[in-house]
């Protein structure tokens, strides 16, 4: 954005006499810009970029997000939290064919006893007795979840990677709105200083005209060499 600036500024000081030259600069650039927001060129390299690839980690992180919110364990009104332990571990296979293991928990309410089976799958044994965090609806103990480990935090890993590409979506789909508008500004302010200029030569001999103007070093940088 430091360069687009700078040459903004250059377009506004300097060249100012020749209006169909800095126009046809400017409607040059503002092109360019339009393009590189739209499709990103510069900034994603051969793959692209811009408008169109910021709705890719867009709609992958509204996907991600939206099954962070369906994996999350359901919050009851009546929830309470007590501490139960792990009883048993089975012994299942992935869909690769390779060893898992799988925990059944048990917590005690008014007396009576209820398992659960854990909703993930462990490569390594749980340890038996291990103590764990239960959450239970009050009014129907059945009803519960743990808390803590892989079973209650693995939705997070979806939530967080949906949140980080909706960020990382979101900044690069402004970007690319700035640029396209800062290349229509441009296109537009360039399509008035030609008009401006009443200048018939043709579009690409004043853009010629304004790189040519560019080389040339200014007055006060101008040396004069001294007489033999």
């Amino acid at each position: 954005m430091g360069k687009i600036a700078s040459v903004l500024s250059a377009l506004s000081t300097k060249w100012s006499s020749d209006l169909g030259a800095r126009g046809a600069a400017k409607m040059a650039m503002g092109g360019a810009l339009v393009a590189e927001g739209l499709f990103g060129v510069v900034r994603g390299g051969s793959k692209g970029g811009g408008l169109m690839a910021a709705f890719i980690p867009l709609i992958v992180g509204a996907v991600f997000t939206a099954i962070g919110v369906f994996m999350a364990p359901k919050e009851y009104p009546d929830a309470v939290h007590i501490t139960g332990s792990i009883v048993d571990v089975v012994p299942v296979r992935d869909s690769d064919g390779d060893s898992m293991y799988s925990a059944i928990y048990s917590y005690r309410v008014d007396g009576e006893d209820y398992s659960l089976r854990s909703s993930g799958r462990s490569s390594s044994r749980s340890t038996i007795g291990a103590p764990i965090k239960i959450v239970y609806s009050a009014s129907e103990p059945r009803n519960a979840y743990r808390s803590d480990g892989i079973d209650g935090n693995f939705h997070y890993i979806f939530l967080g990677s949906g949140i980080l590409a909706l960020i990382l979506g979101g900044w690069a789909l402004l970007m690319s709105i700035v640029l396209v508008a800062i290349g229509i500004w441009l296109f537009q302010s360039g399509r008035r200083d030609r008009a401006s200029s009443g200048n018939n030569t043709g579009f690409f001999r004043d853009l010629i005209s304004f790189v040519a103007s560019n080389k040339k070093p200014d007055a006060a940088q101008e040396q004069v060499a001294p007489e033999p």
